[in-house]
């Protein structure tokens, strides 16, 4: 049984979009307001998310400091990102779902597969992109 710990939709939508902000910036940590922005939400909901993610260990923040994922907060995020992508190519590129549909439901999905799914449809696709079907 896998062990590993189990995060909200919410939890990983965070980490998600911090990912993408630091990458953004070049690893030089995200504000609070970038955060808000990017999510569209209020800047407490992003100040109680960010104390749960400290809680977790997935980020370190000063106040009024910038974030920064740490080492579990960044593999954890990148899991995340991958089989946002992943599902995203799956929908777009193989059964064609338009891509803004293919987007919010790759979002959606992306919380609720396990790593036995996720590895099977990457198999999948690997194996889809060396076929004769890949026209």
């Amino acid at each position: 049984m896998n062990q590993e710990m189990k995060y909200t939709k919410s939890i990983e939508d965070y980490l998600e979009v911090i990912l993408m902000l630091v990458k953004q910036a070049e690893n030089q940590g995200v504000r609070i307001s970038d955060i808000a922005r990017e999510l569209d939400v209020k800047k407490p909901s992003v100040v109680r998310a960010v104390n749960e993610l400290k809680t977790k260990k997935l980020v370190n923040h000063k106040p009024y400091g910038k974030i920064y994922l740490t080492d579990i907060g960044h593999q954890k995020a990148n899991q995340i990102l991958d089989k946002h992508e992943l599902l995203y190519r799956f929908l777009s590129e193989i059964i064609g779902v338009e891509p803004k549909t293919a987007e919010i439901e790759a979002c959606a999905i992306e919380h609720c597969i396990c790593e036995e799914t996720y590895l099977k449809l990457k198999k999948f696709i690997n194996n889809w992109e060396k076929s004769d079907y890949n026209v």
